[in-house]
């Protein structure tokens, strides 16, 4: 898998995500969601580039690990630490003994 595949799929995963979010996704979902279209997308790539050579097997594991941390990073797991960190922000008050 070449750069700009990479960067297609990439546009293509991060668009997809991006759509879920606006539709309601709870941020919970994201790091399992990137990793899975990641996947998705790759292997559409491959599965458009004929039939699948042994030998570029591991290209299409290190495009998918590139599309996969590229989506992260722009999207999907800066959005859960977001997440975590305003809970972080926000601790629940301790009730007091009785």
């Amino acid at each position: 898998m070449d750069g700009l595949a990479v960067m297609r799929v990439t546009v293509v995963v991060v668009g997809i995500m991006q759509l879920l979010r606006w539709a309601g996704v709870p941020e919970r979902w994201a790091p399992l969601l990137v990793a899975g279209l990641s996947a998705l997308g790759v292997a559409l790539w491959a599965i458009g580039q004929g039939p699948v050579n042994p030998s570029v097997l591991f290209s299409y594991m290190t495009g998918w690990v590139a599309v996969a941390t590229s989506a992260a990073m722009v999207w999907g797991f800066t959005w859960a630490a977001a997440s975590r960190a305003r809970r972080s922000r926000h601790p629940h008050h301790k009730r007091s003994p009785r």
